[in-house]
């Protein structure tokens, strides 16, 4: 599996930025179960979260989607060495190769 980050340039002033929808109107319990319904992403760039939220916003209110509480929100990735190699990696043009384990490798 090949994967490349295009990440947006507008960082917002946050080292090696992705972007996530948060809805704190979807916590209905404080476990974490109810945290993680709050949260969809990552995107790599605000606009592209952006766009996801408006293009789905009919159908998730319909069907218990996002509240008028949902922003987009920037966060950093420097806590992840991961995602700091492949952004690095992306940043100067190297395309990033992993291998996803099939289920039964998992174990």
């Amino acid at each position: 599996m090949k994967i490349v980050l295009d990440v947006s340039d507008a960082c917002e002033a946050t080292a090696y930025p992705w972007w996530l929808i948060l809805d704190p109107g979807k916590m209905w319990e404080g476990n974490a179960e109810g945290i993680a319904s709050m949260v969809t992403g990552p995107f790599f760039s605000r606009e592209s979260a952006e766009a996801y939220m408006k293009s789905h916003q009919y159908h998730y209110k319909r069907h218990g989607g996002y509240s008028d509480k949902a922003v987009v929100y920037c966060h950093t990735g420097h806590k992840s060495p991961e995602y700091v190699k492949a952004f690095e990696e992306t940043k100067a043009g190297v395309v990033i190769r992993t291998r996803i384990k099939a289920d039964a490798d998992m174990g």
